[in-house]
């Protein structure tokens, strides 16, 4: 996403001359020339960038916040087994009902059973 390939795509050759990002960071805000203003969603590239980087605290933290279901679960898939304790201990009180929401969710509908109850132990000490 840059100037050059939003010009070279535009019929009449403008570009973006202003980004803004959202208080949040989820958002890119881009404005040029023309009357319109481009939102550009950026929250699931940084879920997906932690997760690259092999940062999972970070990834958690960013997939709570956003409260997205598909980016939690998304996580919760990522993380491997032996992360588990590590990532767990790191997670912030206030989202821990968030997590057990999306826990028993994945317990209702989701055949890797043992994986959840992995997640759901670990979760449940670091907690208290």
């Amino acid at each position: 996403m840059t100037d050059r390939t939003s010009a070279a795509n535009s019929s009449s050759g403008k570009c973006f001359s202003t980004l803004c990002y959202s208080a949040d960071g989820s958002y890119i805000f881009a404005k040029g020339s023309s009357k319109y203003i481009c939102m550009y969603d950026i929250a699931d590239q940084a879920v997906d960038a932690a997760l690259d980087e092999n940062k999972p605290n970070r990834a958690l933290i960013l997939s709570l916040r956003l409260n997205e279901d598909g980016l939690i679960k998304k996580f919760i898939f990522a993380v491997r087994p032996v992360d588990i304790p590590a990532v767990a201990s790191a997670m912030p009180h206030r989202y821990l009902q968030r997590l057990i929401d999306a826990f028993a969710d994945l317990l209702e509908s989701c055949p890797h059973l043992e994986f959840i109850l992995c997640w759901c132990q670990e979760a449940m000490q670091r907690s208290w």
